[in-house]
């Protein structure tokens, strides 16, 4: 089965470099940048000073406990699994580590449905407006795992992976946001 995996996997990496540009290239570096780890902890970190400042200290308390726990969880996997990148030589950038799960993929998916959350949540949008949040935030992620591949440094399976677990973190980091909520404790 994991062979059949890794086939596949090797199979759709090779027809997205076949599509490499030197424009698309400088493209998908700047849109793996924007989604780093630490470009996401930046982000979260400057959403929670916001919150902080608007008294809504466990609201961001709460989104900055759910990255990190995300995280952790991602890198746990990362050991446990220990899958090797794809090949030095179809890589366009350096990248050391494990490749299960990405951790760009990760950071994507609990950062950005972090932001179409709030939105959502928040009194400003109208209805229409919320649902083109939720498909922006959709596209910023898929852009972000396409961008992995591209660079040579993940696997389509390791993207969907990290997806699961940003998107897993998100869901339970909303999950305990709106039990406080529910409970007056978070506004």
């Amino acid at each position: 089965m994991f062979d059949l995996i890794a086939a596949f996997d090797l199979r759709i990496l090779h027809a997205v470099i076949a599509t490499r540009t030197e424009n698309l290239l400088a493209f998908f570096k700047l849109v793996t940048f924007v989604a780093s780890p630490a470009a996401v902890i930046l982000g979260l970190g400057a959403i929670s000073c916001f919150l902080a400042i608007r008294k809504r200290l466990r609201l961001a308390i709460a989104l900055c406990s759910g990255l990190a726990a995300t995280e952790a969880a991602m890198l746990a996997l990362k050991h446990l699994i220990r899958r090797d990148r794809p090949d030095i030589a179809l890589r366009a950038i350096v990248e050391d580590g494990f490749s299960m799960p990405s951790g760009h993929a990760t950071s994507a998916a609990f950062f950005f449905g972090v932001l179409a959350y709030l939105l959502v949540r928040g009194p400003v949008l109208r209805k229409w407006q919320k649902v083109v949040a939720v498909l922006v935030a959709l596209a910023a992620v898929i852009a972000v795992d396409f961008s992995r591949m591209y660079l040579g440094v993940h696997y389509l399976s390791d993207v969907i992976a990290g997806n699961v677990v940003g998107f897993l973190g998100l869901f339970a980091t909303i999950a305990v946001i709106e039990r406080f909520r529910n409970e007056k404790t978070v506004t």
